[in-house]
C-alpha cells in the first residue's frame, strides 16, 4: 500500500504506560514504511530521468540523421534534375556514324548506371532512417 502525505499527517501513535511519549515499536515501524516508500519513489524518479536522457539522445541522433538524409535526398534530386543539353560533339573517327553512336551509347549507359547507384544509396539511407524511427516505438 502506497504511503500518502495524508497518512503521515494523520498517524496516531499510542502513548506508553510507564512514561510520557510514544510507543517506540510503532514509531520505528512507521519510519520503516516511510523509508521504504521514499526509497521506491527515489528509484522510480531516477529511472524516469535515465529513460528521459536516453530518449533525448535518441531524438538528437534521429534529428541529425533526418537532416543528413534530407541533404542527401536534395543532392540526389539535384543530380537527377534535367540539365541543359550540351551542344552535340562531332567525332570524326573515320568509321562513320556507327562509332559515334557506340560512343554515345557507352556514355548513356554509364550515366544510367550512376543514376541507379545514387538511387539505390538514397533508398537504402531512407530505409535505415525509417527503421531507426520505428525502433523507438
Amino acid at each position: 500500500m502506497a504511503l500518502t502525505p495524508a497518512d503521515i499527517r494523520s498517524v496516531q501513535f499510542s502513548t506508553t504506560r510507564l512514561k510520557t511519549g510514544y510507543e517506540m515499536d510503532e514509531v520505528d515501524a512507521f519510519l520503516d514504511r516511510i523509508e521504504t516508500e521514499l526509497g521506491t519513489l527515489i528509484s522510480q524518479t531516477q529511472a524516469a530521468r535515465d529513460g528521459e536522457a536516453v530518449l533525448r539522445a535518441q531524438c538528437d541522433q534521429l534529428v541529425g540523421r533526418v537532416s543528413e538524409l534530407e541533404r542527401r535526398l536534395s543532392e540526389a534530386a539535384t543530380m537527377a534534375a534535367p540539365r541543359s543539353v550540351p551542344t552535340p560533339i562531332t567525332i570524326d573517327t573515320g568509321q562513320g556514324s556507327d562509332a559515334a553512336r557506340q560512343a554515345a551509347d557507352q556514355i548513356v549507359s554509364a550515366a544510367r548506371a550512376e543514376a541507379a547507384s545514387i538511387r539505390a544509396r538514397v533508398i537504402a539511407d531512407l530505409r535505415a532512417g525509417i527503421a531507426a524511427v520505428e525502433g523507438l516505438g
